[in-house]
């Protein structure tokens, strides 16, 4: 047994081949999935594969790779530079895509409470005269926790047109201090201003989750400039 055992060891990729934890597993976040499984080891430049990852970002997109390795019983290597590290602790498995960015995604039941600011959002009305924005119709902002501050892949849609992939901000306003939802780390020209369901400005961070309302009036919380999310 312990010459075997040490031929296994001989072997790469054999080392954590056995009830490791990307063997078979899924993770979580919001809709979107990450999946390890393993597969017959093949060699390639004197390496031995043994596992394939499968996975859709909140941006929508999709990745796969058949050729990953277990590097330690908490990580999993692909050639392509796509790696998964499991962390027990926190209930998650981090995909850190080499074209894709960094996400953390969750073992179900685990997942954090979302931001309220995730989801779709809409105009309720248009005024050309009161909005900072006012061609905008709506945006959407895909699952954030709700610790977060940077929101990415978010899209956003116009009268005549749309933009893709935007990343905003959430930041306190100089000027105010009210909160607000901004292209930029800094509040400006283009922010949407955090309203609770009385049309009472949003100041403290501990306080979004009575978020009901963005608006981005010039001066108050138009009417006419509001954004609510749908149901």
């Amino acid at each position: 047994m312990k010459r075997l055992f040490l031929l296994l060891l001989a072997i790469p990729g054999c080392i954590y081949a056995e009830n490791s934890i990307f063997d078979n597993h899924t993770w979580f976040l919001d809709s979107n999935t990450l999946s390890t499984t393993v597969h017959k080891p093949f060699s390639f430049n004197g390496q031995v594969y043994d596992h394939t990852i499968v996975y859709v970002t909140p941006g929508g997109d999709h990745g796969k790779s058949d050729m990953c390795v277990a590097t330690s019983p908490t990580t999993l290597s692909c050639v392509d530079g796509d790696a998964v590290t499991y962390q027990a602790s926190l209930y998650s498995a981090t995909l850190k895509s080499k074209y894709m960015g960094t996400y953390d995604y969750y073992e179900k039941g685990h997942l954090p409470s979302a931001s309220p600011l995730s989801g779709n959002w809409h105009r309720e009305q248009n005024s050309l005269m009161n909005c900072r924005n006012s061609d905008l119709v709506s945006f959407t902002i895909p699952y954030h926790d709700t610790n977060a501050k940077t929101f990415t892949h978010v899209d956003r849609y116009f009268s005549d047109g749309f933009a893709k992939d935007d990343v905003m901000f959430l930041v306190k306003d100089a000027t105010t201090g009210r909160l607000a939802l901004s292209n930029e780390r800094v509040s400006n020209y283009s922010s949407y201003y955090l309203y609770d369901i009385n049309n009472n400005p949003i100041y403290d961070f501990d306080k979004i989750n009575t978020l009901a309302k963005l608006n981005d009036a010039e001066r108050s919380a138009d009417p006419q400039c509001n954004l609510t999310k749908v149901k």
